[in-house]
């Protein structure tokens, strides 16, 4: 079986749920560290001429280096309200906006107290509408590991897997002579963006799962496979 580690990502992006359709064991890793600026806590929308970030905030100051599992949303805000308006003012006339708009709309009126909760909600979405089976096993609750290429084996070796995907910019991270000792075959997941119906004008890539979902529908699964490519025969 293939093992493969999802960082937690609000709605993440289609390169995301491409690298967990390629493999039959996700790690959802809500024990590493969180990051500033990063996709933990937003996602990237399509506007009239550019990309827009919906950020949700959190509570970070002061707090020091924090676990995924430990960020707690900062609910004093009305973000929640701002991305649903947002979401409803640029995607309102897509195609299949309201095939999945009441859901979604549901899910961003519910409050949330810790971040993880809310990827792990957004992601389960995304998994559904796409009409992929996936079940994620959260990092915290297996061996930890500091050494990134101890992790992995530990995690290899606990969940009884012997191919491990990892994304190409990670090869540097990661001793794969040393993972292949332990019998376990490593290769990269590669995701060529492939392009499809967007509302206005030039592509974009790198945005939200929803970007896909809200202007193709049903095709969506077709079309997060054709970007899919394994450097490894074995994968």
């Amino acid at each position: 079986m293939i093992l493969t580690v999802i960082r937690p990502a609000y709605f993440p992006t289609i390169a995301v749920i491409a690298k967990a359709m390629a493999a039959d064991v996700l790690v959802w890793a809500d024990s590493f560290q969180y990051k500033k600026h990063d996709t933990m806590n937003r996602t990237a929308i399509k506007t009239v001429g550019r990309a827009r970030w919906l950020t949700v905030p959190v509570l970070s100051k002061g707090l020091g280096l924090q676990p995924i599992s430990a960020v707690q949303i900062d609910n004093r805000r009305t973000w929640q309200k701002n991305h649903r308006r947002a979401l409803e003012l640029n995607y309102k006339m897509a195609p299949y906006f309201y095939q999945y708009w009441d859901e979604l709309e549901d899910m961003l009126s519910q409050e949330h107290e810790k971040l993880s909760e809310l990827d792990l909600i957004s992601i389960a979405f995304a998994f559904r509408a796409l009409g992929m089976k996936k079940t994620l096993l959260k990092s915290s609750q297996l061996p930890q590991v500091k050494d990134r290429t101890g992790r992995v084996i530990a995690w290899m070796k606990d969940t009884q897997c012997h191919n491990y995907l990892y994304e190409s910019r990670e090869a540097s991270l990661i001793d794969r002579s040393r993972i292949e000792k332990e019998g376990v075959q490593a290769a990269a997941c590669h995701f060529a963006p492939v392009v499809y119906h967007q509302q206005f004008g030039e592509f974009l890539p790198d945005l939200t799962i929803l970007d896909l979902l809200f202007n193709e529908g049903e095709q969506s699964l077709n079309i997060v496979n054709e970007g899919i490519s394994a450097s490894s025969a074995d994968v």
